[in-house]
């Protein structure tokens, strides 16, 4: 069951993402100010950010909450359920397991 609600946690992410209300992968990262690279400074500009959206860093504890959650969102519900089933089979339902299991066999595109 509680795979099962973060699965929703990570839709209920991504649905909002999609619609402008929590801030996208990607938008957070990088540079922050210039800095210096082969005696050069490299100038850092930013986007206008909309500092009214929420991050998923204050949903999870850590990146590595972060990367299961999605791992087991970002498939489908049937392959979410056979990784599930197979967690169960191993006596493994960790977080970590159900990850792993959802992405085995998963091609993913970069």
């Amino acid at each position: 069951m509680v795979r099962r609600a973060e699965r929703g946690v990570g839709l209920a992410i991504r649905k909002s993402q999609a619609s402008g209300d929590v801030v996208p992968p990607g938008s957070n990262g990088g540079p922050q100010a210039d800095y210096e690279r082969n005696g050069q400074t490299v100038r850092v500009t930013h986007p206008v950010r909309n500092e009214n959206r929420m991050s998923p860093s204050e949903v999870f504890a850590n990146g590595t909450d972060c990367v299961q959650t999605y791992a087991v969102t970002d498939v489908s519900d049937a392959r979410f359920d056979e990784a599930l089933t197979e967690a169960k089979d191993e006596g493994n339902l960790s977080r970590a397991s159900a990850a792993a299991l959802s992405l085995r066999g998963v091609r993913l595109v970069p």
